[in-house]
């Protein structure tokens, strides 16, 4: 390559095809799948057997034990909720045996009660995450780990497919600096994910063929999330998975009118205030000085993500100043990318106008929709996935079955094992904008 550099667009498009013929060469992409999909495995495992009671149900089993005689009596009530009638009269009999040694109470309450309530609560929120995300469901008890073992692998899959397409395009965001990744109601952060496994392949295969250009920091990830739990789960999810990049926590719990935040910076001084969320109560927890960051810095990004985030024409219109100041924060060059369902044609309008307004332009050379496929190799590993989860907790350790999942109408895929997986949609939705052409 020449010593000066071309633009970050010919180094993309001409390095595209060589980038996925490497990614499958070394399967990375699949092994990265299939981390993911290990990693939530485990996660999940220790939050629905009651190993990881900072995730599981709020289950107050210590409190009991200070009336242990009561015990049966203070449970009896949820008992008939988890277990099958015929089985409670045996529960409680143990119950009573076990409460007076505080050791095998706490052995004993963790498989019979603290995992069977965190299921049977999982079970009952399956039904909240996948019918209408645009509910306010998302700080019920469990709901974060329901809508991770629903949601978060196919996001996954999907936002590789967003970044790939982006690549084919030219329009990835890259920056010699790095880039900072803006991330509006994140959920559980997964499209932070598959943009730090995309841009640690592309420098590793940018090391490896000696594209030098094209080696650079990792991005850096900030966050919008209003819930509590999810904030909770993605900080815990981070570190479990060792993912060094985070996310951690969320710079605000809603969408600002940026323009205001950063008229509130002082530009005389070379490092501002920075927030950290507290993950349990959604408030303010410190501040803290970034001196790499000057006022012209702080809250301007290369990328702006919101992935199922604006999911009505009433929230769109209701946010229309704040959405338009988060196309203010785009750098030259920077990109924003909206995902959703492929009928949201209204809702896409409404951004779009928001969008020229910030002088912020769609790429109409981006494809408006994305193909699903439900017969690769990642279909297969998600399908396998949901049935162990099922078969493996809900239905070991709770009263959750065939009958259950019949009764709520539950997706067949999270639960009918013998069926491969199905989705009732072809594609999503894709729209991608730009500062500058």
């Amino acid at each position: 390559m020449p010593n000066s550099r071309p633009t970050w667009r010919k180094l993309l498009t001409g390095c595209s095809s060589e980038f996925r013929a490497w990614l499958h060469a070394n399967d990375l992409q699949l092994t990265l799948y299939k981390k993911l999909v290990a990693d939530l495995d485990l996660f999940l495992s220790q939050i629905l057997s009651g190993q990881d009671r900072t995730l599981s149900a709020d289950v107050p089993f210590w409190k009991l034990l200070d009336e242990p005689q009561n015990v049966a009596e203070h449970l009896q009530g949820i008992l008939q909720n988890i277990y099958k009638p015929q089985d409670v009269e045996q529960y409680l009999s143990e119950i009573q045996t076990y409460s007076s040694d505080p050791v095998a109470w706490e052995r004993y309450a963790t498989t019979h009660f603290v995992a069977p309530v965190t299921c049977t609560l999982f079970g009952e929120r399956l039904l909240d995450v996948s019918t209408d995300c645009a509910k306010e469901i998302y700080d019920r008890e469990m709901v974060a780990a329901a809508y991770t073992y629903v949601h978060l692998l196919d996001r996954y899959k999907r936002f590789w497919d967003v970044l790939l397409c982006l690549l084919d395009q030219g329009l990835l965001p890259v920056s010699a600096k790095g880039i900072d990744v803006l991330d509006i109601g994140s959920g559980p952060a997964v499209a932070l994910y598959a943009v730090n496994d995309v841009y640690k392949a592309l420098h590793d295969f940018a090391i490896d063929r000696g594209y030098t250009h094209l080696v650079t920091p990792p991005p850096r990830f900030h966050v919008i999330e209003p819930s509590v739990q999810m904030v909770h789960f993605f900080h815990r999810f981070s570190e479990t998975g060792h993912r060094e990049a985070g996310p951690f926590g969320a710079i605000f719990s809603q969408l600002v009118d940026f323009t205001q935040e950063i008229e509130m910076l002082d530009p005389k001084k070379v490092g501002q205030l920075q927030k950290i969320i507290d993950a349990s109560t959604g408030s303010v927890a410190a501040y803290f000085i970034n001196e790499d960051k000057t006022a012209h810095e702080v809250y301007h990004y290369n990328f702006v993500i919101m992935s199922y985030f604006l999911t009505t024409e009433e929230r769109t219109k209701n946010l229309s100043e704040n959405l338009q100041s988060v196309f203010r924060t785009l750098r030259p060059g920077g990109l924003a990318v909206v995902l959703g369902d492929k009928g949201w044609n209204s809702i896409y309008e409404l951004i779009e106008q928001q969008a020229k307004l910030a002088g912020v332009y769609r790429m109409n050379q981006v494809p408006n929709e994305i193909p699903l496929c439900y017969t690769d190799a990642y279909a297969d590993l998600c399908k396998a996935f949901y049935t162990k989860i099922w078969q493996d907790y809900l239905t070991k350790y709770s009263n959750i079955d065939e009958e259950f999942a019949q009764s709520r109408k539950l997706p067949r895929k999270l639960w009918h094992s013998p069926k491969g997986l199905k989705g009732n949609v072809s594609a999503f939705g894709l729209r991608v904008f730009r500062r500058g052409r």
